[in-house]
């Protein structure tokens, strides 16, 4: 549930991500960690991601006890995903200056 989709001014979709421990969303990336259950053995299969503000994350781990734990700050993320997405950074860059909001 932490990537979603929310309605903003002029009925725009926005994509946020949301605290998978409190549910509140994440406004600013250094506020933030993603985290994942490290897989037994290389090349096992994909995890899910959680998301958590960081002042969350002792909590929840807690709360979700399977051991080990990757994790990484969620600042990393979007350079990690445009690049395993090959994303086209003057295309993307583009998106990002013709938003109507920001």
């Amino acid at each position: 549930m932490p990537l979603m989709i929310k309605t903003v001014a002029g009925g725009l979709a926005w994509p946020v991500i949301v605290c998978d421990h409190c549910g509140r969303e994440i406004a600013q990336a250094g506020d933030g960690s993603y985290r994942w259950t490290i897989p037994p053995t290389a090349g096992g299969p994909p995890k899910l991601a959680y998301f958590t503000h960081k002042a969350c994350c002792l909590d929840f781990e807690k709360a979700h006890p399977e051991p080990p734990w990757g994790v990484a700050d969620l600042e990393d993320l979007p350079v990690l995903l445009a690049d395993h997405l090959a994303v086209e950074w003057e295309a993307a860059t583009m998106a990002g200056l013709l938003s109507p909001i920001g």
